[in-house]
C-alpha cells in the first residue's frame, strides 16, 4: 500500500501511486466508492511515499476525490511542492452489492461472483458494479487530457487498487 509504479506514456511519464492503508483495508472490507480513514499505518505510508517522490522532479499531481487518496495525495503535495488536482474520475472501482462488506460476507452473499471455474473477465462486475471495461471507458480521456497538458512532464496520479489494475 502506498507504492509507486512507473508508467511510460510516450513523452508522459506517469507515476502512479495506490493510496495508503485504511482502517477497511485492514479488516478485508471493500470499499469500492464508499470511503474509510487510514490507519496509523497508512499515515506512516503516505509520508514515506511523499519523502520518496520529494526530490524526483513532479511537475502535476493528480487524486480521486475519496478521502483515502486525497490523504495520501496531500502529503505527496507538501513534500514535491505541487499543487494537488482532485478528478472524480481516478475514484475507485464502484463495488456495488459489495461495498462495505468483508470479503468474507461478499462471498457468503454472492457465492455465484466467486466461482473458482469462472474467473472474472474485463466485463465482470459485482452486482450493481462497475466492470474493468466501465473504469476504463472513464478514465481513458482523464488519462488523454493529462497527456495533452503535461507532455514532456513527470505526473503522479493518486488512486485506487482497482483502477491501477484497469490501467495496466
Amino acid at each position: 500500500m502506498g507504492e509507486t509504479l512507473r508508467v511510460d506514456a510516450g513523452s508522459l511519464r506517469l507515476i502512479l501511486v495506490r493510496h495508503a492503508q485504511t482502517a477497511s483495508n485492514a479488516e478485508r472490507r471493500y470499499m469500492g466508492q464508499e470511503d474509510s480513514p487510514l490507519t496509523e499505518a497508512g499515515r506512516m505510508q503516505a509520508a514515506a511515499v511523499a519523502a520518496r517522490l520529494a526530490h524526483q522532479g513532479i511537475d502535476a499531481l493528480y487524486t480521486s476525490d475519496l478521502g483515502r487518496a486525497s490523504t495520501t495525495a496531500e502529503a505527496i503535495s507538501a513534500a514535491c511542492q505541487v499543487p494537488l488536482t482532485s478528478d472524480e474520475r481516478l475514484r475507485e472501482r464502484h463495488a456495488g452489492g459489495f461495498q462495505g462488506l468483508l470479503l468474507s460476507e461478499a462471498q457468503d452473499r454472492y457465492p455465484d461472483h466467486f466461482l473458482a471455474d469462472r474467473p472474472p473477465t474485463p466485463q465482470t462486475a459485482p452486482p450493481e458494479g462497475e466492470s474493468a471495461l466501465q473504469v476504463q471507458a472513464r478514465v481513458s480521456p482523464l488519462l488523454e487530457e493529462i497527456r495533452q497538458r503535461h507532455d514532456r512532464q513527470r505526473v503522479v496520479l493518486v488512486t485506487h487498487g482497482g483502477v491501477i489494475r484497469t490501467l495496466l
